[in-house]
This record gives C-alpha cells, sequence and structure tokens, in this order.
C-alpha cells in the first residue's frame, strides 16, 4: 500500500471529526486532486475549525464558533466571517511554533491559504444547494486575503538552509544516533523506547541521506520496492540499492542509494518481523507499533523523529533538508543540475535541461562516495 491509500485510507475518519459541508466539499474536489492534497486540505479545514471554537484574545472576547467539537460548526457560523477574520487567523498561524520549533515560513502559510481559498471558493461559488442551485454561501471571506511574500533574497534563503543541511557531516550525524544519543537519555523508559527503534530509525535518516526520496515516498515504501545486492569485495561484504518509488504526479521512477548507507536498511529489515509483528501480509518497510499490531510508519511521525535526532545533534533540521544535503553533495561532486534532478525525481529543471539525459551509470558513479570521508577532487563538468 502506498501513500495514495494510506492517504485514502484517513479520508473517511477526518470526514467524520468535520461538519458534513466539508464532505460535499471533499467530493467535489476530489476529481482533479490527489488524495495527498485531499488529505493536507482537509487538515487545514481541520486546523481552521480548531480554532473558530477555541482562539479568544484582544479581538475576540469568545470563540466565533460556539460549537462542542468541529463537527457541529453550523452553516450560519461560517457566514459571519469577514477577510479581517481570516486575516487574524493567518497571523495567528504565522506565529504558532512548528514541531521543529521555528515558526512557518512563508510556503508553508500559503499551502494554509490555498487550502481555505480553494474551500471557500467551493461553500461562495461552486456549490449548489437544493433546488434553487444557490452556493452555501453568499460571501468568500478569502477572496481579499492576499498570498505571503517571500521577503528572503535566494542568498540569504541559501545561506539559512546551508545552516540545516550536514554536507559532509552525513556519517557522522548517523553516527551520533548510533553511538552517542542514548548517552544524552536519562530515563530508563526513554532508553529503552529509543533501543526498540534503534535500527528503525537509523534506517530512516541513512536513507534519507543516501536516495534522497521524499517523506512521503519513504512512507509508502513497501517491501517489493527494496532492491538490494550482497557482494563480496576482498574478503569484506558490500552492499548496494535500489527503490522504486512513485513520485510527484503518481509515476514511479528507481532510485539509486549510496552504498555506504544501505548497511543500515539492512540491518533493520533484518528485525523488522520479529520487532513489529510484520507477517507476510504486511507490505510496508517501515513500521510501528499500535496495540501490538504492525502500521505504516506515518510522515508525521518521520518528522518528529528527524526533528528530535536532529536537535539533539546540534542543528535542527527537516527530511525535506536531508533530501537537499543529497542534492547539494551530488551537484557539489558532478556540477550537473539534470543529474540532481533526476536523482531527486524532479521533472524539470530549465527549459533547456529536459534535452539533456545523465546515464543511470555516470549518476551511480557520481552517488558512490558521498558522505565518505575522502579526499578525491571533485569533477567540474562545466569546464572544457
Amino acid at each position: 500500500m502506498q501513500v495514495k491509500e494510506a492517504s485514502l485510507k484517513q479520508i473517511p475518519k477526518k470526514l467524520e471529526e468535520l461538519p458534513p459541508f466539508v464532505t460535499d466539499f471533499y467530493n467535489y474536489h476530489k476529481v482533479n486532486t490527489q488524495p495527498t492534497t485531499n488529505l493536507a486540505y482537509l487538515r487545514e479545514i481541520e486546523r481552521f475549525c480548531t480554532w473558530l471554537r477555541t482562539h479568544t484574545g484582544t479581538d475576540y472576547a469568545q470563540p466565533i464558533s460556539s460549537a462542542a467539537d468541529n463537527r457541529h460548526i453550523t452553516m450560519r457560523e461560517l457566514a459571519k466571517l469577514n477577510t479581517q477574520d481570516m486575516n487574524q487567523y493567518i497571523y495567528w498561524l504565522k506565529n504558532q511554533p512548528t514541531i521543529y520549533g521555528t515558526l512557518p515560513t512563508a510556503g508553508s502559510i500559503n499551502q494554509t491559504i490555498s487550502a481555505l481559498k480553494s474551500f471557500f471558493k467551493y461553500m461562495s461559488v461552486d456549490s449548489e444547494v437544493g433546488t434553487s442551485n444557490k452556493p452555501f454561501l453568499s460571501y468568500n471571506p478569502m477572496l481579499k486575503v492576499k498570498v505571503e511574500k517571500d521577503s528572503e533574497t535566494l542568498n540569504y534563503r541559501t545561506q539559512k538552509i546551508s545552516d540545516q543541511l550536514f554536507v559532509d557531516e552525513e556519517q557522522a550525524l548517523v553516527d551520533f544516533i548510533d553511538n552517542d544519543y542514548e548517552d544524552m537519555l536519562k530515563s530508563k523508559q526513554a532508553r529503552y523506547a529509543f533501543n526498540r527503534n534503534k535500527s528503525r530509525d537509523l534506517a530512516m535518516i541513512a536513507t534519507m541521506l543516501g536516495s534522497g526520496v521524499r517523506i512521503s515516498e519513504l512512507a509508502g515504501l513497501d517491501m517489493n520496492d527494496v532492491h538490494i545486492k550482497k557482494e563480496k569485495n576482498t574478503g569484506k561484504i558490500e552492499y548496494s540499492a535500489e527503490l522504486e518509488v512513485i513520485r510527484k504526479g503518481n509515476y514511479k521512477d528507481r532510485v539509486f542509494v549510496v552504498p555506504w548507507t544501505v548497511k543500515y536498511l539492512v540491518a533493520y529489515l533484518e528485525e523488522r518481523k520479529e520487532k513489529y509483528h510484520a507477517d507476510d501480509s504486511q507490505p510496508a518497510v517501515f513500521l510501528t507499533l499500535f496495540k501490538g499490531q504492525s502500521q505504516r510508519i506515518t510522515t508525521r511521525s518521520i518528522e518528529k523523529l528527524t526533528s528530535k535526532y536532529t536537535k539533539a545533534y546540534g542543528r535542527p533540521s527537516t527530511p525535506h533538508k536531508l533530501r537537499h544535503t543529497l542534492g547539494t553533495e551530488l551537484y557539489r561532486r558532478n556540477r550537473n543540475i539534470v543529474a540532481v534532478a533526476q536523482q531527486l525525481g524532479q521533472t524539470s529543471t530549465s527549459a533547456t535541461d529536459r534535452y539533456t539525459h545523465v546515464g543511470d551509470g555516470d549518476l551511480y558513479v557520481d552517488l558512490l562516495h558521498i558522505g565518505e570521508n575522502t579526499d578525491k577532487p571533485i569533477k567540474d563538468n562545466n569546464k572544457e
């Protein structure tokens, strides 16, 4: 089961917790969008509904909605909303720390704005109610809400991102989790929990650093998507691996994995069945236990553990930055943006790059020594 199917499974439960008119929106919106996008939109609507019921402050002596839970928010309460209310919500959201301890980026806020614009456009324009076929709402409170402008220059953004990357420190991060992190834990319970999931967490961090897959692609991996080769080289066992993933746009791709990271995946797979009570009917690679049953790990859980380990290491980061680390390393080695796009599963880089193709053999060679301590000179493909 890939992330698409996992999202489809979560959507009905999410709809049960939201007002009935949100189901109408979902049924309209799902036709031309992916399940992962639909689930993300429902989560944004859920967060907004919770704010309507709970937020108070200098501008709101009482919450806008008196509903006991999100499902019972009424159409009448939505009809009272105006542009000022929506801007107040966006302002509040901009000041809520993320799970990484930082404030949301402009891009993150714009995802919220996009979801709410889509929802209220449906409610005020596209919906048709009863025999009159009039929309649910007569006014769209999101119509005049503007998207956030990115005030950072490219140079500033590059410098800020570099502080969250692990270029030349991939093995140091993995070694820290493997050998030092446990010493920072004070309670026996915390150490037990860490050791129970240690091989899994090492495998996930190493695989993100070694392949550049997106967090949704990592969570969506099934056992038949993992192809590992074991070879003996001068008496030493070495591994290589490729992963089959579903990229954005729902197309299949095959991804090389940096060799030194594969051993962590192998070690986890050797323990997977026993530790997570996984029989042959459980296809997911990365698992968690819930009430004694194995379940596919969620992207949110991966985000939290990445934040936990990188913060302890002294460089708070995200799964996306681990992906960006691989892209940065690969570009440093070959100066070929097309190779980077191919490894990361990006469909294009520019109008001219689409006519260039990088051979699989060359790409694999470029990946061989990423993350290793080596004095091998970096080649410059721009030199004639």
